[in-house]
């Protein structure tokens, strides 16, 4: 079949017919639909049941024990039949036409690795839809390398590379073994770099293909957690191991690096957030940060070089609390 699309769930009741009806509703229909619950503790896992009953190109798995996100992905992509893969989360859908397209898509640029999507975004609290504000521009980027697209794209702070923005061919990620690190928060930072730069036939999509829902309430991305900065300390790490891979070129090498610099500098703006409530862990991460000022080095442009310098001659609790508040007010 064409596609697999996997939709990891977890207490996702109130959205999750919305999204696999816009699916099933898609005017193509080679594909296969894989939902992966993670233990929820509402009635998600009846409504997939329901699904799985009554549709045969319908697989269900339930998990004993929640795992993640991570694993959730990873169990469905271990089964996964589809020429390509399509992320899916429960809470988010399909744009009406989405599979349609991306087929022509895939016929029309000679089977990609990739495909790069655009979407929309949907505000739950002001009931407001809107596309994202870019367009792909697709003379510069049909010929452009892995080291190319990555600066592109990376280079615009407006783009989300969330798995799902992402049509990845299953050969290609099982080749590459392109499978979630289990555990993490904020996996995509570990994931889409080397997705990206292990592509050789990248090809982008410049209709919207998937609509997310922004500030849903209860969702893991709105929730104070001071795991995430912990979980992105251990991205860094594996980025600079990834980049010591050596099925990477040295500018491939130099991209990986350079994340892991940005990685920093996300810790450092975000992490002044958590000093009043959570202060062991706080000053646990600050004590890290410090011992990995190296990392900005990874950046040759003046503001890693600036902070770097300010890291090593001024306490860094200060330096985290001034890219905060200027982050705040966008001074």
């Amino acid at each position: 079949m064409k596609f697999t699309i996997i939709i990891p769930v977890f207490n996702t009741e109130k959205y999750l017919v919305k999204c696999i009806d816009s699916v099933i509703r898609q005017n193509f229909d080679d594909y296969e639909i894989i939902i992966v619950n993670d233990k929820s503790t509402d009635n998600s896992k009846i409504i997939c049941e329901k699904y799985e009953s009554i549709y045969p190109n319908i697989i269900f798995i339930d998990k004993d024990e929640n795992e993640g996100l991570s694993e959730a992905r990873n169990s469905a992509l271990r089964i996964a039949k589809g020429e390509y893969i399509i992320f899916l989360d429960s809470d988010d859908w399909l744009i009406e036409g989405a599979l349609l397209n991306i087929n022509n898509i895939i016929i029309n640029r000679d089977i990609p690795d990739i495909i790069i999507n655009r979407v929309s975004f949907y505000y739950e609290k002001e009931e407001i839809y809107t596309d994202c504000n870019y367009e792909f521009d697709l003379n510069v980027l049909s010929k452009a390398t892995s080291v190319h697209v990555f600066d592109y794209c990376f280079k615009k702070n407006n783009i989300v590379y969330a798995p799902w923005v992402f049509i990845i061919k299953r050969t290609f990620l099982e080749e590459h073994n392109l499978f979630f690190e289990k555990g993490l928060l904020h996996e995509d930072e570990e994931w889409s770099p080397k997705v990206i730069l292990n592509s050789k036939n990248i090809a982008f999509n410049n209709k919207c293909f998937y609509c997310y829902r922004v500030n849903r309430s209860g969702s893991i991305t709105q929730s104070l957690n001071i795991k995430r900065e912990f979980d992105k300390l251990k991205i860094i790490d594996l980025l600079i191991k990834e980049s010591d891979d050596q099925k990477y070129n040295d500018e491939q090498r130099i991209r990986l690096k350079k994340r892991c610099s940005s990685l920093y500098i996300g810790i450092l703006k975000n992490i002044y957030e958590y000093k009043e409530e959570f202060p062991n862990d706080y000053a646990n991460i600050i004590y890290i940060l410090k011992s990995k000022k190296y990392v900005l080095r990874f950046d040759k442009r003046i503001k890693y070089k600036t902070i770097y310098i300010c890291i090593r001659l001024v306490n860094i609790n200060f330096i985290s609390y001034i890219i905060n508040r200027i982050t705040k007010t966008g001074e």
